[in-house]
């Protein structure tokens, strides 16, 4: 037996693991994806939660560069986009995100925008002590000092002491820096102050609040004083991490009830807008952090940020998603690569040779439907035809020998019956003969392939059967491209099967297990979609979002069952003009934060009619497929519906209040 130990049992690794670690975990699988990352100008990294931005953003620092040298690991990082100094802050573990909490009910306006320059000030000093840390790496280490051509002697670090402090935008702040050491004693003095002033134990020192510096303008100096000097060299990038943008989000929320929701935002804008040459930053955060507010003006001007000129995006989601070709789909190799490197790192030992360890353990790659409707109807087959007494009793005893043999190609029969009557094509039953089943054919297997899951779906309710969910392609396509729910999907496996180990057992070997059946397999996927559909209501109107699609969710799947003809296999998802929901700014707004906050996934649709123009469609998240029991993959045309039945959705759902309709209006419902 392998070890008793669940490698997925962490979800979160990037803020918990060691430097050394970092090094066994990390996929390099997105990099070539990303180089932008690696390259000079402002980036906005973007992506839902668990995309893997952290990840990807921690390669700028210099303790995990230095780890990778130390563990003698080649840096991922293409050689020729390797020449850079990182440095950074992350809003949430920094601390910033405190600044809201500060805010007093009795403040005056004064007092809040005052707040709102300390905020800037902070992220300043933080930034620069990260930046002087860098380099305190990078010259311990000769090797790197060497490779990046960092100069930290003496001499080189005294000259930098000298132009650092004849700037002027420090505004006697730095007074009393005579040395290196003692200019960073008087930059880590100062973020102290701040850390006891936002944990509530005093007020700000006066002689902060009168030398306050403008956001970005010291770090930009401290960049052109470290080349001026010789520390680092002209061609050396220096590439400035600001990480979890999202906690601007709640930072905002608190700051609103002052008129001061958009200032603390726009500090950061500050920093980007300057189009310095010395800097580039990294912005990293979930999608609706660069949505939630349209507001690109940058603090203490009347510019604005524009987007390509003074940044440009790299989005993750974009990135991992699924195309059409799916050999060009490059989630699997990177959930593949994650799924080794976790397994590698909890002690399970493997043949390094093997690629598919996915299959390996699941069992196999696929679990055919066909497959699953035999688990379905192993001890009966009595409520899977719903067949009408009209129909001729040789149709009905055709379809009933079928089910005898094949359930799964019956059900199939059986909606191809009702489509003929539908569509007053009785004639053709005539020539429905148990050696030539028509939806059996080749000129039918589209027709088939649309309907297999839908089939299978209803014969599973029909029988009082949960849907199973097993192998790697079920996994894959549930996680939707996105590996925090691929690791989820597999947390709650490996306890379902660590679950169903005896007591016993033997937990002395390390060989990796074969988690083959597939009841334990979709017991521990149906467990990770409640989950996640219980983590739907963390985030900003969570609660909202979540009876939102509870609804769709109850809506496709009551819906999807009682198409007994089949007609419509693809009504798993919605698809609206954008001219009709460019019409309700509040319904379009919701569905697009249904997709930002991971609740839901959109994407353009080319409608079958040209007259519709452009539209959208959204589907839920595939993770939410086994907790409402409907198909997870999106096959035939998804549900025409209008911004007016969206409306009346959201208005049962209490997710917005019914607004007074016009006569013409109710006339016309």
């Amino acid at each position: 037996m392998p070890l008793r130990n669940n490698p997925f049992q962490l979800l979160y690794f990037t803020e918990s693991i060691s430097d050394e670690e970092y090094t066994k975990l990390f996929s390099p699988v997105l990099i070539n994806e990303a180089l932008a990352i690696f390259q000079p100008g402002t980036i906005v990294l973007e992506g839902v939660q668990g995309s893997g931005k952290s990840m990807l953003l921690a390669l700028l620092k210099p303790e995990i560069r230095f780890a990778y040298l130390k563990d003698d690991i080649p840096f991922p990082v293409p050689q020729e986009f390797s020449r850079f100094l990182g440095a950074g802050i992350n809003l949430l573990r920094s601390g910033a995100i405190d600044f809201g909490a500060r805010m007093a009910k009795d403040f005056t306006e004064l007092q809040c925008k005052h707040l709102v320059t300390l905020f800037g000030d902070f992220v300043n000093f933080w930034i620069i002590d990260d930046i002087l840390q860098g380099l305190d790496i990078y010259g311990a280490n000769q090797t790197l000092a060497s490779e990046l051509q960092i100069d930290c002697s003496k001499n080189a670090l005294k000259r930098f002491v000298n132009h650092v402090k004849s700037k002027e935008c420090w505004f006697d702040s730095l007074r009393g820096a005579t040395d290196y050491s003692s200019l960073r004693s008087t930059i880590k003095k100062r973020i102290n102050e701040y850390r006891r002033f936002l944990r509530g134990h005093s007020t700000i020192n006066e002689s902060i609040s009168n030398t306050s510096t403008i956001a970005g303008e010291p770090i930009s100096q401290v960049i052109r004083s470290a080349r001026e000097s010789g520390v680092i060299p002209n061609d050396l990038h220096v590439f400035i991490r600001v990480d979890q943008c999202e906690e601007m989000v709640r930072l905002e929320a608190k700051a609103e009830e002052h008129d001061l929701h958009i200032q603390f935002r726009e500090v950061v804008n500050k920093m980007l807008g300057t189009r310095d040459s010395n800097v580039s930053y990294r912005l990293a955060g979930r999608r609706y952090a660069f949505r939630t507010s349209g507001e690109t003006r940058m603090h203490g001007t009347i510019a604005s940020l524009e987007d390509m000129r003074n940044f440009a995006v790299v989005n993750l989601d974009e990135i991992l998603r699924r195309r059409e070709n799916r050999k060009n789909w490059i989630f699997p190799k990177f959930a593949n690569d994650v799924f080794r490197r976790r397994l590698k790192w909890s002690g399970y030992k493997f043949d390094d040779v093997e690629k598919e360890l996915i299959s390996v353990v699941l069992g196999g790659s696929l679990m055919s439907i066909k497959e699953k409707v035999k688990c379905y109807t192993k001890n009966s087959t009595r409520f899977v035809l719903q067949m009408d007494d009209e129909w001729p009793l040789s149709i009905r005893q055709t379809l009933l020998n079928l089910l005898e043999s094949d359930p799964l190609s019956a059900k199939l029969g059986e909606a191809w019956v009702r489509q003929q009557i539908k569509n007053k094509k009785e004639a053709s039953l005539e020539y429905l003969h148990e050696d030539d089943y028509p939806w059996e054919r080749e000129s039918k297997k589209w027709w088939k392939k649309e309907r297999l899951f839908l089939a299978s779906l209803q014969i599973a309710a029909a029988q009082g059967q949960k849907l199973i969910w097993a192998r790697k392609d079920d996994v894959i396509n549930l996680s939707g491209s996105n590996i925090l729910v691929f690791v989820t999907l597999f947390q709650h496996i490996w306890q379902a099967w660590l679950r169903s180990q005896p007591l016993s057992a033997d937990w002395s070997d390390a060989s990796l297990p074969c988690i083959e059946s597939h009841y334990i397999q979709s017991e521990g996927i149906e467990e990770a979609s409640d989950r996640w559909y219980d983590k739907l209501r963390e985030e900003t109107e969570g609660d909202s979002r979540r009876r939102f699609v509870s609804l769709l969710g109850i809506l496709f799947r009551n819906g999807l069952r009682a198409d007994k003809d089949m007609s419509y296999p693809g009504h798993n998802g919605i698809s609206l003009s954008l001219n009709d929901l460019e019409s309700d700014s509040g319904v379009y707004s919701i569905l697009q934060d249904a997709s930002v906050y991971g609740a839901m996934v959109d994407m353009k649709h080319t409608p079958k009619t040209k007259s519709r123009g452009e539209s959208r469609k959204w589907y839920l998240h595939p993770v939410l497929a086994p907790h409402f029991q409907v198909p997870a993959m999106h096959t035939k045309e998804p549900m025409y519906v209008d911004v007016r039945r969206v409306r009346k959705w959201l208005e049962k759902a209490q997710v917005i209040f019914p607004r007074e309709t016009s006569p013409a209006e109710e006339a016309d419902e």
